[in-house]
């Protein structure tokens, strides 16, 4: 039995717009094995484009929130990276799959 879902803009809600860091961030996590806990409010993130590299994400001390890398994007524009995106997507995660966890159950293919 097939059920059609209607998109969130044909029920009056509106659609969070990703930006491409963001995107890229998401691309981070689907790819597996990227991410790295490595104390508590540390992450290492592997680089996409130089081999064995890793930027350090972490929580940004003088506020409490928020975050830090090490990469030029952050340090240039003070901005979201790739890489802190692909932490806080990584942090989420358990509450993504507990939300959705109707598709996660049964078979795959009928």
């Amino acid at each position: 039995m097939m059920t059609k879902l209607r998109s969130q803009s044909a029920q009056g809600k509106s659609i969070r717009k990703f930006d491409r860091r963001a995107l890229r961030g998401l691309a981070i996590v689907a790819k597996g094995r990227q991410v790295r806990r490595v104390a508590n409010g540390c992450f290492y993130v592997k680089s996409q484009s130089i081999e064995g590299c890793y930027h350090a994400v972490k929580r940004d001390e003088e506020t409490g929130i928020g975050w830090r890398c090490d990469c030029q994007d952050y340090h240039k524009r003070g901005r979201n990276c790739k890489h802190i995106y692909a932490v806080i997507f990584v942090l989420q995660l358990p509450n993504i799959i507990s939300m959705n966890y109707e598709a996660l159950e049964g078979e795959f293919y009928e």
